[in-house]
């Protein structure tokens, strides 16, 4: 467990898209060498770009299995896309489908060794699935690298690897890199919350509750108005069994983007756990209309389909 100190550190802006995407969106920065998608001069690479576009929307929509429909289909027209199968590792990663995950990051790895994102990728991958001591080759070798690299992407490394060392009863490497994370300077004076909501999704799915939910809180004292932590505090309450407290995070979630897939099912689990079989049968047919594999998602990401079923013992 981390305590947080406030204090003025300068803020880090990272290039999330909220809980299911995880450590940002930016897979490769400008450089001398051309990116990928610069090669997608012919017809099927155009539309191999549209299905991308597709697949991103659906992501961030909380529709995985669509997203990995889309990316599957641009790369059956332009197999060498690789942008497409980072998005595709990305989506895998997200259902809880580590190996394949990490195998599509290896890939593009293999193409593009110099750039950071794709090792921090591989990395939360293989913190994911539980090897901590993996993940740590992985997040130390983004360091190395130059291409992309500042204080954003630095943060989130070091946000997330404190993880790991946490996970290995390092709390002493946990601790100094979560301080530096937190005081990684970009030039403006606003905490990052977004790589704490992060930090809070990936420690509840590894069993680091507690970080997790102090994460997720520090989180919302910071910016309140950016729903997607409340999706990653349900989460965590959710595991916690704090049945009411994961009904409020995921209807607040759930207040802008009343379709999100995964909030609709933790709350229909929670509600179930109360009592309220009509209001948890309505949600979790509604996550189920927007994601078809739901149940097999949340399973692989350890909320079981019988969670809820059991006398709650936390309120």
């Amino acid at each position: 467990m981390l305590k947080f100190v406030r204090a003025r550190h300068r803020s880090i802006r990272s290039c999330l898209l909220g809980a299911v995407a995880l450590i940002g969106a930016c897979l490769i920065a400008p450089s001398s060498r051309a990116a990928p998608y610069d090669a997608l001069d012919t017809k099927a690479g155009g539309i191999a770009l549209r299905y991308r576009v597709h697949g991103l929307q659906a992501m961030e929509n909380g529709k995985l299995t669509e997203a990995i429909s889309y990316f599957d289909r641009a790369l059956a027209l332009y197999p060498s896309f690789i942008r497409a199968h980072f998005d595709r590792g990305r989506a895998l990663m997200a259902t809880g489908q580590y190996d394949a995950a990490i195998s599509e990051f290896t890939n593009v790895i293999a193409a593009y060794p110099e750039y950071p994102m794709v090792f921090a990728y591989r990395a939360q991958a293989r913190l994911r699935q539980g090897n901590a001591t993996a993940s740590l080759v992985d997040f130390n070798q983004s360091l190395t690298t130059e291409i992309g690299m500042g204080p954003v992407l630095a943060a989130v490394i070091f946000a997330n690897r404190s993880l790991a060392y946490e996970k290995l009863g390092q709390s002493a490497e946990a601790v100094a890199d979560f301080d530096r994370a937190m005081r990684a300077d970009s030039g403006d004076n606003f905490h990052d919350y977004r790589i704490l909501n992060d930090r809070c999704y990936t420690a509840a799915l590894i069993g680091l509750l507690e970080s997790a939910q102090e994460s997720c809180d520090e989180s919302i004292s910071r910016h309140a108005r950016d729903l997607s932590v409340y999706d990653s505090r349900g989460l965590v309450e959710l595991k916690s069994q704090a049945w009411d407290r994961a009904v409020a995070d995921y209807t607040q979630a759930l207040y802008y983007r009343p379709e999100l897939p995964s909030s609709l099912y933790g709350r229909g689990l929670a509600r179930r756990a109360k009592g309220d079989t009509a209001g948890a049968a309505a949600d979790i047919a509604a996550a189920t209309a927007g994601e078809p594999h739901i149940v097999e998602i949340m399973a692989r990401l350890g909320v079981a389909a019988d969670t809820g079923t059991k006398p709650a013992h936390k309120a």
